[in-house]
């Protein structure tokens, strides 16, 4: 067998790219995520197919939900198992909360449909759960700029 070699062309900002390097190579103590960089970052990591990647901006992104959603970014980029998986992580009283308080309306809704349909219709997790898999996980809190 001979060896070749594959050129991969990756279209991505430099300081995106280098966080999902140190990502891959530092996963025990990931790299420093912050509001400026999580949308970048999943986007990526989606598309790259680095679900480890992908699965810690989701519950970065729920850690700091508020933050997020006042970002006004329009979030329907957001295929369903993203919202459903960012649902999960999600305790039922934060997304109530968020909802009551109108902040970005298309976003919330799908949320709530999604953590509905995982936690009393698919047997999802509850707010419980999605409580203890996040006090347990490595998320940390957004730094305030």
């Amino acid at each position: 067998s001979q060896d070749k070699n594959i050129d991969v062309t990756v279209h991505c900002d430099c300081f995106v790219f280098e966080w999902l390097m140190n990502f891959i190579h530092n996963e025990g103590t990931p790299p420093k995520l912050n509001l400026d960089m999580l949308l970048p970052v999943l986007v990526a990591s989606d598309f790259l197919q680095m679900d480890t990647v992908f699965d810690f901006c989701t519950k970065f992104m729920s850690a700091n939900l508020q933050d997020v959603l006042k970002m006004q970014i329009d979030f329907s980029f957001l295929r369903d198992d993203h919202i459903t998986r960012l649902a999960q992580y999600t305790p039922a009283e934060e997304l109530a909360r968020i909802k009551d308080e109108g902040q970005q309306p298309q976003i919330t809704s799908r949320l709530f449909k999604a953590k509905i349909e995982t936690s009393y219709i698919g047997g999802g997790c509850d707010s419980h759960t999605a409580r203890e898999k996040n006090k347990h996980s490595k998320i940390p809190e957004a730094k305030k700029d």
